[in-house]
């Protein structure tokens, strides 16, 4: 994955194409190889808009700090 091309919104919303591709596959129409592969590429989807959600935490909670001082 080249996280330094990737941006958040743009990871989200590939996560979100491939949860409703595997969740709408009642009918196999996506091969077990494909599954797994969407599978994986969502699993580090999900591990870096995980990761810049808690940064985004981490900083508010910094700025938020600052202000009460």
């Amino acid at each position: 994955m080249k996280k330094e091309e990737l941006k958040f919104e743009s990871a989200l919303k590939e996560l979100e194409s491939i949860t409703e591709k595997l969740e709408n596959n009642s009918s196999n129409k996506i091969s077990l190889e494909k599954s797994i592969e969407l599978y994986k590429r969502g699993a580090e989807l999900y591990k870096y808009c995980n990761s810049q959600l808690e940064n985004a935490k981490r900083e508010i909670e910094v700025i938020m700090k600052e202000e009460d001082k």
